[in-house]
């Protein structure tokens, strides 16, 4: 369908207090800004409300980039009109005269935030009829073939028939800088993605060149530091995070017998700073499954 809008929803950030939320808020939109210009797509507006973020444009480049926005639970392309409820449903029918075909079934599924003359219950009787007397389509509330969606937000309303998934977690940036320890052979990916989808900023130390071009998709660029030949990774990611005044070390430690192994070791170095180990509780499936994104 052809939209102009892109809702985004969020999830998590809306269960955070009212003196952070707004914080959380303001750095998804920044985020969402910055991977939009990278990737020069045109917008005529980014913004936020209650519950939601908009994004005003045509640009379906749009789509696939919010699939990599941590924060961003979903998302929706919308076509919009005014909050009229003849003007919802002459917008709604004519997307649904586009998607429904043969025996496909429908249901009409209405919000509404801010003060109307109508109620959702009545943008649901009046656009599902509407449709089904342009579509001879049947309608099925508990199991249909297509969906379309009407949200109605104070003066605006917008009609939506898919809901993407984001990858969910908190923005990217909100809870400061970390140095990871990407060793080769280990799956120090999904150990950074974790530690970003919890809203941390990544530097990464390296022994050898690395192929970070996947990971970069996912969290922009970020420092990479190598350690000289003959040094400690551990002990130089310990200096390096005091040096840049980062939060804490991570790495791609999993918990299996030689990581055990390894973690003794490593704890003998006794660092004087926070280590993380967000792989220590996942089993393998899961792990390949965050290396694959």
């Amino acid at each position: 369908m052809k939209f102009d809008t892109v809702l985004v929803r969020y999830g998590e950030i809306g269960l955070k207090s009212v003196q952070t939320r707004p914080i959380f808020e303001k750095r998804l939109v920044s985020n969402i800004k910055k991977l939009l210009n990278k990737h020069s797509i045109e917008y005529k507006d980014l913004f936020r409300e209650w519950g939601r973020v908009y994004i005003k444009t045509e640009d379906e480049n749009t789509l696939p980039l919010l699939k990599t926005i941590f924060g961003v639970v979903s998302f929706s392309p919308a076509a919009t009109c005014k909050a009229d409820i003849s003007e919802i449903s002459k917008l709604s029918t004519k997307i649904a005269v586009k998607k429904l075909v043969g025996d496909d079934t429908f249901a009409v599924r209405a919000t509404r935030q801010g003060a109307h003359a109508f109620k959702s219950k009545d943008i649901k009787m009046k656009v599902g009829a509407d449709i089904q007397k342009a579509t001879k389509a049947g309608v099925n509330l508990n199991e249909p073939s297509h969906e379309v969606f009407v949200e109605v937000r104070n003066k605006k309303a917008y009609v939506f028939v898919e809901k993407q998934a984001g990858p969910g977690g908190i923005p990217q940036g909100v809870e400061g800088n970390v140095l990871g320890v990407f060793i080769e052979g280990e799956p120090f990916q999904a150990a950074a993605v974790l530690m970003a989808k919890r809203g941390c900023e990544i530097e990464a130390v390296i022994e050898k060149d690395l192929d970070l071009s996947k990971l970069k998709h996912w969290l922009g660029d970020f420092k990479v530091h190598t350690v000289d030949s003959g040094k400690d990774i551990y002990k130089e990611a310990e200096r390096i995070t005091k040096q840049r005044e980062l939060k804490a070390v991570f790495t791609a430690d999993t918990l299996t017998k030689d990581n055990l192994d390894n973690i003794q070791k490593f704890k003998k170095l006794k660092l004087e700073v926070p280590v993380f180990r967000p792989l220590i509780g996942l089993n393998e499936k899961q792990i390949k499954q965050l290396s694959n994104l």
